[in-house]
């Protein structure tokens, strides 16, 4: 074979475990660096390129803006022993700055202190943005009770967050990086580029998605714009 084209983090591992030569071009990878199926993301160094689908978070604090326009501060609650809780935050970090918005960091250790750290939010964040994070799933239940209570709207990358309280979600564009991967298979197939020498393709485009339910209990109206 000639090439081989894998979904996801663990089929990706085993293909390039299985070949250092044959090329693996990798879809829906998050973090293709931690995965170790590439060197960096500029020029992989390695058999495998493709494309990640990284949360998209400069998109979510845009929307972020457009929904709270006067917000001038937004929370991070996020699991700070997690590395890749840690990465999303740099992220969202970046692009609040960029959106000359005040990023407050707001790290947890353990499960217990979650309602402590929301409840320290109150009069100083607009919103709070939550990584894809286990230690955030598995509490959405106290994280979306304290929240509610002190009228703060929860922000995640994630749609899977919004039946529990999240408000607002920008979420990872499949259809998008699907074709962005075909240029790559393209790329070695028919150009024969080296996987080493093609950057991996970090799509920040993303779909935006929201709770009427929970947009009418805080009552914060969605602008037409996003919700088209």
């Amino acid at each position: 074979y000639n090439l081989i084209v894998t979904i996801g983090k663990e089929p990706s591992e085993a293909a390039t475990n299985l070949s250092s030569t044959v090329p693996v071009i990798f879809a829906c990878v998050d973090d293709p660096v931690s995965a170790n199926l590439v060197e960096s993301m500029e020029k992989t160094g390695t058999n495998a390129t493709g494309s990640s689908d990284f949360p998209p978070c400069a998109s979510l604090v845009k929307a972020i803006k457009k929904i709270l326009p006067k917000a001038k501060r937004i929370a991070c609650l996020y699991n700070s022993k997690d590395d890749f809780s840690n990465k999303q935050v740099k992220e969202l970090k970046k692009a609040c700055e960029e959106e000359k918005l005040t990023c407050i960091d707001t790290g947890v250790v353990e499960e217990k202190d979650i309602e402590a750290k929301i409840n320290e939010l109150k009069g100083t964040a607009a919103g709070i943005y939550l990584p894809n994070d286990k230690m955030i799933t598995d509490n959405m239940t106290i994280i979306s009770a304290t929240a509610d209570r002190l009228k703060i709207p929860l922000f995640c990358n994630s749609k899977d967050l919004l039946p529990l309280g999240a408000l607002a979600s920008v979420t990872s564009n499949y259809y998008e990086i699907g074709k962005k991967t075909a240029s790559s298979i393209v790329a070695v197939l028919f150009r024969a580029e080296e996987p080493s020498e093609i950057s991996v393709i970090l799509s920040q485009e993303g779909e935006f998605d929201y709770s009427p339910i929970t947009s009418e209990k805080l009552g914060i109206e969605i602008p037409d714009e996003l919700k088209n």
